[in-house]
């Protein structure tokens, strides 16, 4: 069989066809894959995304209810202050491992709404006596708008507290 110039020619055509429908097949079959990878890479962008505005939201729901105490040695306060960006609802206050208002030393409840808004302060005054012991034991619990029942435990000196 020999193949002449005038068969080549019919040919070509032909060949040259299917060698760009094969390459146009291909090239379809690569950018679905591509689109598919692409949007899996949006879908987990989103979801990433989502994830830090949900934790960032919470964030700016948080309560940070901090306690110290202050003032002169015969009128002392234990404070309790909202340093969070969220409001502190039903907070209470155990001293020493009882109930603020059963210390014998707390002369005043928490707040008596249980609120304590966003950079509130307040102010329990503390009975003055040389009785009285050189360090109080704190833990103080809140709830805030970020789904959470906090407790922050400390160790009050009358000079300062410490975490």
């Amino acid at each position: 069989m020999n193949i002449g110039s005038e068969d080549v020619l019919t040919w070509l055509p032909v060949i040259l066809s299917l060698a760009a429908l094969s390459v146009s097949v291909w090239s379809i079959i690569e950018s679905k894959r591509s689109s598919r990878r692409e949007h899996q890479l949006q879908e987990r962008l989103l979801s990433l995304e989502t994830a830090r505005e949900r934790k960032r939201d919470a964030e700016a729901k948080r309560a940070t209810v901090v306690a110290f105490i202050s003032g002169p040695s015969d009128n002392r306060c234990l404070y309790l202050r909202n340093e969070g960006s969220g409001t502190a609802r039903a907070v209470k206050v155990h001293v020493d491992g009882m109930l603020s208002a059963d210390h014998e030393y707390i002369l005043g409840d928490p707040p008596p709404s249980g609120i304590l808004s966003t950079k509130a302060e307040y102010g329990i005054p503390l009975l003055s006596s040389i009785d009285a012991p050189d360090s109080i034991k704190v833990r103080i619990s809140w709830e805030d708008d970020s789904a959470y029942l906090v407790v922050g435990k400390l160790i009050c000196g009358f000079s300062d507290c410490a975490a």
